[in-house]
């Protein structure tokens, strides 16, 4: 997994949050202090969100930041003697 696939899978799970828990993007650049155009880009992958972002993102939709891992990244660490 590349910069680049990361970057539009995480874009994907933010919009996967934000649809499932029934926010609008509005209300969550509000929350979070992120410019909705800003929010629309990293949404896009446009640009890479950091980890700052993503962790204010999580607390907005009361989402345990770890839902932000790539699949192959979590698979990574338990095969490291990661939790």
């Amino acid at each position: 997994m590349n910069n680049q696939d990361v970057d539009v899978w995480l874009g994907k799970k933010v919009d996967q949050i934000i649809e499932d828990g029934g926010f609008k993007v509005k209300a969550i650049a509000e929350k979070t202090g992120i410019p909705i155009s800003t929010l629309a880009s990293k949404r896009k992958a446009y640009s890479h969100f950091t980890f700052s972002e993503i962790y204010k993102i999580a607390r907005a939709t009361n989402t345990p930041p770890s839902e932000f891992i790539p699949p192959q990244f979590k698979d990574a660490a338990l095969a490291e003697g990661g939790e």
